[in-house]
């Protein structure tokens, strides 16, 4: 299929902050971090504290290193509510059960740049300067 891009844009780049889309099925937000960064880092976003680390990470955690930034994937979890404009994610709400490991095992693939989005484009297309493998 290509990457045709979403209307307005040409191909699959972006000069937005962020793009809404769907991969595999599963609604996403991509949000592409500043340009300063010599190279860009995929974080996929678990909301509703799946960790018992803190979200967000701020500057001043060791873990940051300077020239690196990151691009946060956030993921619409099956039978969770959003504004009727934005994509949402079908199925049911099942507790964090096997259709919401699902959905975050597919973002995880999306952003490790190993599957496209709707408009046949990977993260790397739309985020240049991402590191998947780092």
């Amino acid at each position: 299929m290509g990457c045709t891009g979403e209307q307005g844009e040409v191909g699959c780049g972006t000069d937005e902050g962020s793009f809404v889309a769907r991969a595999d099925g599963v609604a996403l937000q991509v949000f592409l971090d500043t340009p300063w960064a010599e190279r860009q880092v995929p974080v996929v976003i678990l909301h509703g504290g799946w960790t018992t680390d803190w979200i967000p990470v701020a500057s001043s955690f060791d873990r940051l290193q300077e020239g690196v930034g990151f691009v946060e994937v956030h993921l619409d979890l099956p039978g969770a509510t959003n504004p009727a404009s934005w994509p949402s994610t079908e199925g049911e709400d099942d507790l964090h059960g096997a259709e919401a490991r699902k959905a975050v095992a597919r973002v995880l693939r999306f952003a490790a740049d190993l599957i496209d989005d709707e408009h046949g484009c990977r993260l790397s297309d739309r985020a240049p300067g991402l590191a998947p493998d780092q």
